[in-house]
C-alpha cells in the first residue's frame, strides 16, 4: 500500500512538472527592455527571483491583465506611492505589442541602481540557499540517529521540558509520544488497525449471514463498512460584516429573518452551499434553523500576540470591521503596531482614547511584517543621502527630479539603503529634501506658448506646445518644477512644466461649479485669549492661519464667511448659527492646542451627529495636508464632542495646528512663513475634499 501511495505521489508530480514546462518557457521569452530615448527605464524585481510581477489594469490593484518576469526592464511612465503605471512589451507568437498597466511600486527598481540590487539579492540568496542546504544535512543526520536509538529516542522526546505555555497538558504529551514513535512502532499500530478493520468486516459478514438465515434480508444484501460513522457538519465561527447580519429563514434574502445581529458580533454556523451557511437561532427559548449569506459574515482565524509595521500614511484602527466605520485612532507610516489576527481582511486591536480602552479594527493590508518601501523624488539639486542624522558625513548625492526609495525612519528622516563600489551602505535623507508622495494639480498657461520639456532643463527637447491661457493638468514634482503626462502619436510620456510658466486656476475655470463656500471659525478671540504658553496667545494665532487661509481660498474661486475677522468675542452657539444660517458647504474651525508640555503635533476632530461621513473625510483631508506642509507630528483624526462641530449641521471639522506649550511646536508657531504653510495645507484640504 506504502509503495502504491509513493508511486502514485511520483507520477503527479511528473505530470506537474510536464503541464507547467512549456509555459515558463513561454513566459521566460517575454523579457524584453522597452525601447525609446526619452523614456525612462526602471528593472521590476519579484519578491524573489522565481516569482512574477502582476499587472494590473488600474491603480486599486483589482484585475490583473498580465503577468510580468521577474528583473524585466520596463518603461517608467508615472511613479507613485503604491502602483506604478509602467509600459511593457509582450512578445506574442506572430507579433509585439505595448501592454500599458500598474504594478506594486515596492517592485520597481531605478535602472541605474539595478546592478547592484541584483548582486546583492544574488547574494543574499546563495546566503540562504547555503544555510538551508545545511539545515537540511543536519536534519537528515538526526533522522539517520533516531532511527537507530530507537526506543532510547522515544524515551528522550517524553523526557524533555513541556511548552511554557501549556493549556492542555494532556494533549500536548501525547502529540510528544507520537512524534517519539519509531518506525517498528507505526508499522505494529497500522497492523493493529488492519486486525480491528478485519475483525469488524467479519462481523458484518456474520450479521449478513445470519440476517439471510432467518429470511430478513435479501441474498444481496451487504452491509457497508461506512455506515457505521457519519460526519457531522464541521461548526465554523465567524464575525459579522454589514450593519445587521440577517439569520433568514430559508436560503434566500427575500425570506423572513429570524433574527439579526450587529456588526461585530461573533457568530457560529455550518457550511450549506456555495451562498449559505446553517445555523441554528433560539426565540423564546426554541432552536429554529436559519441560513446566513457567506457576504454578511467573515471566517475567524485568531491568532495572537501579532505586531507590524503600519504601510499607509495614515493607517486606521476601525470601530468595525468596514473601512466606512469611525475610526478611532490613526498612525503614521512606519508606527510598530500591535495586534491579532481575526479574519483573512482584519486584525483585532485595542487603543485608548481620551484614556479609555477600546476595541478596534486593522485592515490586513494596511500592515505588514516590515518597514514599508517608500518612492520619492529627489527635491534638491543635489539631494544628500547622510551616513547619519547629523548631517556629518555625506554619502551619496542624487540629481534633481531622480526617484529615490526609502523607508520611514522618525518625523524628520528617512532611511534609506545606497551602494558604494557594491557594498550596502545604511544612510538618511531629510524628509524636506524628498517629494514622498506627488499631488494632481491644475493651472493656466502663462507662457506664450507655454512649454513642455523632455528633461528637467528649458535647453532640453520641447515635447508640446499650449497657447497661452490654456488649462493645464500637472503633478508636484521638485522645487522647480512639474511633472505631467503629454500624449503624441497616441502614446503618453513624461514631460516638465517649469513653474514660472504656469499659475494658479480660479476654482470654476477647473470644473468646480458653482463657486463653494467655506465658514472658517478662528477660536477664541475678544476676553477669551485661548491657551497660552511660550510666548504665543492661541486666539491671535488663530485669527492669523484664518486670514491667510481665506486670501487663498478666495484666490482659489472659494467663498468665505468668517465667524470673526478681528479680536472680538463671539459665543459658540452664534459660531454655529452662522454656519448654519450662511448656506455653507463647509465649516472650518481653527485652534491651538495645549496639554502637558511633551504633547506635540497636529490633530483633527469630527463629530458624528450631522454629516458624519462627510465631516470625517473633511477631517482626514485636513489632517493630511496640513501634516504634509508642515511636516508637523501627525498626532491623529479623531471625534471630539465640541459645541461648534457637534452643533453645527453642515459637514464640519476642527484642527488644533499645534501644541503652544511644546517648545518645538511654539518655535515653529512663532515663524510667519511655518503659519503660512498651515494654511496653504488647510488650503489644498479643501480642495482635495471638494474634489
Amino acid at each position: 500500500m506504502e509503495k502504491s501511495i509513493k508511486l502514485l505521489s511520483y507520477f503527479l508530480f511528473l505530470s506537474m512538472i510536464i503541464m507547467v514546462y512549456p509555459h515558463v518557457v513561454s513566459a521566460e521569452s517575454s523579457k524584453e527592455d522597452s525601447n525609446g530615448d526619452n523614456e525612462e527605464k526602471v528593472v521590476l524585481f519579484a519578491g524573489n527571483p522565481n516569482e512574477k510581477i502582476p499587472l494590473y489594469k488600474e491603480k486599486s490593484g483589482e484585475t490583473i491583465i498580465s503577468h510580468i518576469e521577474d528583473n524585466t526592464t520596463v518603461v517608467l511612465l508615472e511613479a507613485e506611492e503604491t502602483f506604478s503605471l509602467v509600459e511593457y512589451i509582450q512578445r506574442g507568437e506572430a507579433e509585439e505589442s505595448a501592454v500599458t498597466g500598474y504594478v506594486p511600486s515596492k517592485f520597481v527598481v531605478p535602472l541605474s541602481e539595478a546592478d547592484d540590487f541584483r548582486l546583492n539579492r544574488e547574494n543574499a540568496f546563495k546566503d540562504k540557499n547555503s544555510a538551508e542546504i545545511k539545515g537540511e544535512t543536519e536534519e537528515a543526520k538526526n533522522q539517520e540517529q533516531s532511527l537507530k536509538v530507537g526506543n532510547e529516542t522515544e524515551e528522550a522526546i517524553t523526557e524533555q521540558k513541556e511548552p511554557e505555555y501549556n493549556r492542555e497538558p494532556e494533549v500536548q504529551q501525547e502529540k510528544q509520544a507520537e512524534q517519539g514513535k519509531t518506525t517498528v512502532e507505526e508499522d505494529a499500530e497500522t497492523n493493529k488497525k488492519e486486525k480491528e478493520l478485519k475483525k469488524e468486516k467479519k462481523a458484518v459478514e456474520e450479521i449478513t449471514e445470519q440476517k439471510q438465515e432467518n429470511g430478513r434480508s435479501s441474498s444481496t444484501q451487504k452491509v457497508p463498512l461506512a455506515s457505521f460513522s457519519k460526519a457531522a457538519a464541521p461548526t465554523l465561527t465567524g464575525i459579522a460584516l454589514s450593519d445587521k447580519a440577517h439569520v433568514y429563514e430559508s436560503a434566500s434574502a427575500s425570506s423572513k429573518p429570524l433574527k439579526s445581529y450587529a456588526q461585530g458580533h461573533i457568530l457560529k454556523f455550518s457550511p450549506h452551499n456555495a451562498t449559505w451557511y446553517s445555523a441554528t437561532v433560539y426565540l423564546n427559548g426554541k432552536p429554529h434553523s436559519g441560513y446566513i449569506l457567506k457576504t454578511d459574515v467573515e471566517l475567524l482565524v485568531q491568532q495572537e500576540g501579532l505586531q507590524g509595521y503600519a504601510l499607509k500614511q495614515p493607517v486606521h484602527v476601525y470601530s468595525g470591521p468596514d473601512r466606512n466605520s469611525a475610526v478611532h485612532k490613526s498612525y503614521d507610516i512606519g508606527h510598530l503596531l500591535k495586534y491579532e489576527s481575526l479574519t483573512a481582511n482584519w486584525h483585532k486591536a485595542t487603543v485608548y482614547v481620551n484614556g479609555v480602552a477600546k476595541t478596534g479594527y486593522i485592515h490586513t493590508s494596511d500592515v505588514g511584517s516590515q518597514l514599508p518601501q517608500l518612492k520619492g523624488i529627489a527635491k534638491r539639486n543635489p539631494t544628500v543621502v547622510y551616513a547619519d542624522t547629523s548631517r556629518s558625513q555625506a554619502l551619496k548625492t542624487y540629481q534633481e527630479g531622480q526617484t529615490l526609495i526609502f523607508r520611514p525612519y522618525n518625523n524628520t528622516w528617512y532611511s534609506a539603503t545606497i551602494y558604494l563600489n557594491g557594498q550596502a551602505h545604511s544612510g538618511f535623507i531629510h524628509k524636506n529634501d524628498i517629494v514622498s508622495s506627488q499631488q494632481s494639480e491644475k493651472g493656466i498657461g502663462l507662457k506664450s506658448p507655454t512649454r513642455v520639456y523632455s528633461s528637467l532643463s528649458t535647453s532640453s527637447e520641447i515635447l508640446k506646445s499650449y497657447s497661452q491661457g490654456s488649462i493645464l493638468k500637472y503633478r508636484t514634482y521638485t522645487d522647480n518644477w512639474y511633472e505631467a503626462t503629454v500624449y503624441i502619436d497616441g502614446k503618453p510620456k513624461i514631460g516638465y512644466i517649469h513653474k514660472n510658466d504656469v499659475g494658479t486656476a480660479p476654482v470654476n475655470d477647473v470644473g468646480a461649479a458653482p463657486v463653494k463656500i467655506v465658514v472658517l471659525d478662528p477660536g477664541h478671540g475678544g476676553h477669551d485669549p485661548g491657551t497660552q504658553g511660550n510666548g504665543l496667545v492661541e486666539k491671535e494665532l488663530n485669527l492669523d492661519i484664518a486670514l491667510r487661509t481665506k486670501s487663498l481660498l478666495e484666490q482659489r474661486g472659494f467663498k468665505v464667511i468668517m465667524t470673526r475677522s478681528s479680536d472680538v468675542f463671539i459665543e459658540l452657539r452664534d459660531r454655529s448659527r452662522i454656519a448654519n444660517s450662511s448656506g455653507a458647504d463647509i465649516f472650518v474651525s481653527i485652534h491651538g492646542n495645549s496639554f502637558n508640555g511633551s504633547a506635540k503635533g497636529v490633530e483633527t476632530f469630527w463629530y458624528g451627529t450631522y454629516e458624519k461621513q462627510n465631516s470625517i473625510r473633511l477631517a482626514h483631508n485636513l489632517q493630511n495636508r496640513v501634516v504634509e506642509k508642515t511636516n508637523s507630528y501627525y498626532r491623529r483624526v479623531a471625534e471630539g464632542n465640541f459645541h461648534v462641530i457637534r452643533e453645527t449641521k453642515i459637514p464640519s471639522a476642527l484642527i488644533e495646528t499645534g501644541f503652544l506649550d511644546h517648545p518645538a511646536d511654539a518655535a515653529n508657531l512663532k515663524k510667519s512663513s511655518f503659519r503660512q504653510r498651515i494654511a496653504e495645507g488647510i488650503l489644498l484640504g479643501i480642495i482635495d475634499y471638494f474634489k
